[in-house]
């Protein structure tokens, strides 16, 4: 019986499939000056993307914006996205701020791409002209690997250091609706890891857990420039785990997975 299994499993199709990945955040103004316009420029981390062509954006009631316009720059990985406000978004510099939150989500045609961000890639214009002063600050991620190999990947792209505080995880059998992707709101994830600093250009590995296939994995985090701690941005960040080729699914039922805890490693070196 095992192997006729067996001989099935090598000759049955191969059975992959896309993953959701998505962003989530929570932003204020933060320049001390009115702007109308929030911009975001997003480098795909695995490669070409049909992106813009049914994607899904928040548009809950703490979205002041429209649906964003978006367009390809540079590079098919390369995505800049335009939130356009009917109206003025005035500054905050002492909480509590009025919330505004963006989200985006997509499916990655199977090249493997999770969100990182050009650097200095947030920023708020005002009739079209990038308005000076602090901008939101949102670190990148990538997620990989399955069962105990599974890696989350933190990144700052940005050219300064940060502070990142109340990261934790949640791994679910199902996707959570974008909309219902509202950082600090949503029970069941892990105790938060200790707070840390990550320098201009890391990259943070963790492992989240067993990471099975066809499930999802979330994680939250705030993030501020260390340099400017009233700049705080909440994130939730989504990402799908592929369903693999038959063979790995064998190899799955064999045992070949587990928790192993939490572990970081730090890696230096280019933002991209």
């Amino acid at each position: 019986m095992n192997n006729i299994l067996a001989a099935w499993l090598l000759m049955a199709p191969s059975i992959s499939l896309a993953a959701i990945v998505g962003f989530n955040a929570d932003i204020s103004n933060q320049t001390g000056s009115t702007a109308d316009d929030f911009h975001v420029e997003v480098v795909l981390s695995g490669g070409a993307s049909n992106a813009l062509a049914g994607d899904r954006f928040y548009n809950g009631p703490n979205n002041p914006f429209g649906p964003p316009t978006a367009n390809n720059f540079g590079s098919a990985t390369n995505i800049v996205l335009d939130w356009k406000s009917a109206s003025a978004i005035q500054p905050c510099r002492t909480p509590p701020c009025p919330k505004i939150h963006i989200g985006w989500e997509f499916d990655d045609g199977g090249n493997k791409n999770s969100v990182r961000y050009a650097v200095d890639g947030t920023f708020w214009t005002i009739q079209g002209n990038r308005v000076p002063g602090s901008q939101p600050t949102l670190p990148g991620f990538t997620a990989t690997g399955i069962g105990q190999n599974s890696l989350f990947t933190l990144h700052n792209d940005t050219n300064g250091q940060l502070t990142i505080q109340n990261l934790a995880f949640m791994l679910n059998d199902g996707q959570t609706e974008l909309d219902a992707m509202i950082p600090f709101a949503l029970p069941g994830f892990t105790s938060p890891i200790p707070d840390f600093v990550m320098d201009a250009g890391m990259s943070m590995d963790f492992d989240p857990g067993s990471m099975l296939p066809g499930g999802f994995l979330l994680a939250e985090l705030s993030a501020f420039p260390t340099a400017d701690p009233g700049n705080v941005s909440t994130v939730m960040f989504q990402h799908g785990v592929p369903i693999p080729e038959t063979p790995t699914l064998l190899l799955l039922s064999l045992g070949l997975i587990g928790l192993t805890g939490f572990r970081y490693r730090r890696r230096k070196g280019s933002a991209r």
